[in-house]
């Protein structure tokens, strides 16, 4: 009997040591398989063909990381999937739209020169010189019978959406859709996004998030701390990012040697961030390395001749 459990025992150590070496090899494959969305391996990749969108689906363009989960929990998480993230990112960006036209088409505080903060305040307890801010028309294409632009989509007249609205509603499936390059593996977003949206709505440099990384965004620079004589205390800075922050900078090709030796210059994206397509708004970078050869063959050229 001693003898038997030894070996009941032995078996058991056995069995899961096998278990475990067989756990660690296979995880390791199901997660290079995985795509990552809020920082979690618990998506996948689908190509654009097989992508089921109703809101984002003119601008997700691309193979795309979707929500998924292994079939043992989909009884539990039954609404994990793109359907489901696709409405919601319709209902966040419709609300996030709705709120702000019904500031910007309000009478009251047009007439009143103020924005949906109210007026300003000197520390006395009396009314600023200006009295507040006025409201700035970023969503609002300033047509109170068609302010979705849904007759102009009808073409029965109205007016079409701003490209402020347009560039939100991209910013936001970019963000919630990222793209997926060949290794299956999701991109940060693009930084001619964050411009294009930043652009579009009017929205002053100081208050933009899409400079430099290491500046978390700003294009201030380094913000130095200022000593309050009195207090003793150094002045606080708070400066928040957007959302998709960091941002990588979009690039194309650039210059490209054929397989004849001729160098010619592609203009084809480089999948690195999303959505890596041409003519979404911002700025182009070329590689570095490709420009100084150029320069250098011209005027090797130049000089040769």
């Amino acid at each position: 009997m001693f003898s038997s459990t030894i070996n009941c025992n032995i078996t058991t150590s056995v069995n899961s040591i096998i278990t475990l070496f067989f756990f660690l090899v296979f995880n390791k494959f199901i997660s290079i398989s995985s795509c990552y969305i809020q920082g979690h391996d618990s998506g996948r990749c689908v190509d654009k063909e097989r992508l089921d969108l109703k809101f984002c689906k003119d601008i997700v363009q691309y193979t795309a990381c979707v929500p998924t989960l292994p079939s043992s929990l989909e009884k539990i998480y039954p609404t994990h999937d793109m359907f489901t993230k696709d409405a919601w990112v319709e209902n966040l960006v419709n609300r996030v739209v709705q709120e702000r036209k019904r500031h910007e088409m309000n009478q009251t505080m047009k007439e009143l020169g103020e924005n949906e903060y109210g007026p300003k305040y000197n520390d006395d307890g009396s009314l600023t010189e200006r009295g507040g801010d006025k409201i700035e028309r970023r969503f609002w294409n300033g047509n109170y019978q068609d302010p979705d632009g849904i007759k102009f989509e009808e073409k029965s007249g109205g007016q079409d959406i701003t490209d402020c609205e347009r560039a939100y509603k991209h910013y936001m499936c970019y963000l919630n859709f990222p793209r997926c390059d060949d290794e299956g593996k999701s991109l940060v977003l693009c930084r001619s996004v964050c411009e294009n949206y930043a652009n579009a709505c009017h929205i002053h440099e100081s208050l933009s998030r899409c400079g430099p990384n290491e500046f978390l965004g700003s294009y201030d620079g380094a913000e130095v701390p200022i000593l309050n004589e009195e207090s003793k205390e150094f002045s606080l800075f708070i400066r928040g990012v957007w959302p998709g922050w960091p941002f990588r900078d979009y690039m194309e090709r650039g210059l490209v040697t054929q397989s004849d030796g001729t160098v010619v210059l592609e203009e084809e994206p480089v999948v690195r961030c999303t959505p890596s397509i041409k003519g979404v708004g911002g700025t182009i970078e070329l590689h570095m390395a490709s420009i100084i050869i150029c320069v250098v063959m011209h005027l090797a050229l130049f000089f040769w001749y």
